[in-house]
């Protein structure tokens, strides 16, 4: 493993240059190994020119030779019987050039049979060239014209075995073709490994530091301020950490000036709301005097809406608490159909005075999540269910396991929720227009705290838009919440 704190040394100050450095980086074992394929491309192209040079070369060469020895001979003949001058210049110009085109093969380097070939021909020229420069007598002439022959036969096995250089020459080029291939694949079998390694290696340090921000993003968006933002990578990303951490900061102070001005708001309202209680509950009992009727009833409509006023200040308070709590899992292993069965058992005087029906179809599941909090959502999901159902209506509760999910889903036969409300139903202090003649007083709290615990869970609470003979909730948990 590569340390942190080297990589921290290593890492350049900002994510802009960090992928330049990744590029480059990552990019040199692509480019030493084009670099590697170009040398050896270049050596095989230099060794087939050097290797076609030469080829070429002893062809021409052997060729000169035999067509020079056929000038010569026939100049020398032609010489030695019409002793023309122009005749003995014109075969001593064929004798330099016979010259010429040997040193120009003895220059190619070429071996073995080729180059004794080549010596012995030069070797019996220069005899030749001895004999007609001494200007000896006729018989000696004619015997060095007779070596024409055998100087001809070598020239012509000297131009035989050019077409042997040739195969050697394709033969060493094919080893060598060979050798850059094998050295190509070696170098391409290390250096383009190493650069995907290189590319992987970069992608997962780069993207660290993005995932950390993601990661601590989600936490705050579930309202979880207690888990400090700790960035490691570039310094500008470090920054932008450091700032959100900050953020989170303001965010806890925030969420603790918000519960503090909730309490103290509810208490300063308590006091007052108890005297006014106190003093309606004197006047209904006429301590201070006897009321008539119009007294009694505004008295009593004073009481109501004080009550109604208290239930609403201890709703805010308990949701202002629950709120508080929501990004706090207790995580455990829930049987789901035993937690059902235990809320049911609450309900079962409201069931028998409504002579509501329940149905279930309960699927054993056994699953991972906050016991409490799963029973407050299933709770308020099931008491909405009650309080909306007809007399003599049905509850159906189902519950199946989806791949790595939990579906709970609780129906009735209340009124149903309107189309243009089923997108508000879970607003905080939302409170939809009664249908049909249920009249149900309610704080609007319930679904809004059941949707923020699902929403902690990683799970979905909807309303289901197709269900027309009520209203049905589907609820959609994760096994093991994220």
């Amino acid at each position: 493993m590569i340390n942190s704190g080297f990589l921290k040394k290593i890492s350049p100050n900002s994510l802009a240059r960090l992928v330049l450095v990744s590029f480059l980086l990552a990019g040199l074992p692509l480019i030493l190994a084009i670099g590697s394929a170009v040398y050896s491309v270049d050596e095989l192209a230099k060794l087939s020119q050097k290797a076609v040079y030469r080829a070429v070369k002893m062809t021409q060469g052997s060729r000169m030779l035999m067509e020079n020895l056929t000038d010569m001979e026939r100049s020398l003949r032609q010489y030695q019987i019409l002793d023309d001058a122009d005749l003995l210049n014109a075969f001593q110009d064929q004798q330099q050039l016979f010259l010429k085109t040997t040193e120009q093969l003895l220059t190619l380097k070429i071996e073995g049979e080729s180059r004794r070939n080549l010596s012995e021909l030069t070797e019996l020229e220069k005899g030749l060239f001895e004999v007609i420069g001494s200007k000896n007598s006729g018989e000696q002439v004619v015997i060095q014209l007779e070596n024409f022959s055998v100087m001809n036969k070598i020239a012509k096995e000297l131009w035989l075995s050019s077409s042997e250089l040739v195969n050697q020459e394709v033969s060493q080029l094919n080893r060598a073709s060979t050798e850059v291939q094998k050295r190509i694949l070696t170098h391409s079998s290390f250096l383009l490994p190493a650069s995907i390694l290189l590319v992987l290696f970069f992608t997962y340090w780069i993207a660290r530091p993005i995932r950390q921000l993601d990661s601590s993003i989600k936490k705050m968006g579930k309202g979880n301020f207690t888990s400090e933002v700790s960035i490691t990578g570039p310094q500008d990303l470090e920054q932008l950490g450091k700032r959100l951490d900050w953020l989170r900061l303001r965010l806890t102070k925030l969420e603790q000036d918000n519960q503090k001005f909730l309490q103290h708001v509810s208490h300063d309202l308590k006091t007052p709301l108890a005297s006014i209680n106190e003093g309606s509950g004197l006047l209904v009992d006429e301590v201070v005097g006897k009321l008539n009727g119009e007294q009694v009833e505004i008295v009593k409509i004073i009481q109501s809406s004080s009550g109604h006023l208290n239930n609403l200040i201890e709703d805010i308070l308990n949701y202002s608490y629950l709120n508080s709590q929501k990004s706090s899992l207790n995580i455990e292993q829930v049987d789901l159909v035993l937690l059902i069965k235990e809320l049911i058992e609450r309900y079962k005087i409201q069931f028998k005075s409504k002579g509501i029906t329940l149905e279930k179809e309960l699927e054993p599941i056994v699953f991972f999540a906050d016991r409490e909090k799963l029973e407050t959502i299933i709770d308020n999901l099931l008491s909405n269910a009650v309080k909306y159902s007809p007399q003599d209506g049905q509850i159906m509760l189902m519950s199946e396991d989806q791949d790595d999910n939990v579906l709970v889903e609780i129906s009735d036969q209340g009124p149903g929720i309107a189309v243009e409300e089923q997108s508000q139903v879970f607003d905080l202090f939302f409170k939809g227009r009664s249908l049909g003649d249920i009249q149900v007083q309610g704080s609007g709290v319930g679904l809004a705290i059941a949707k923020d615990y699902v929403e902690a869970h990683g799970g979905t609470l909807a309303v289901d838009p197709n269900y027309k003979d009520g209203a049905r909730f589907s609820l959609l948990l994760p096994l093991e919440p994220s």
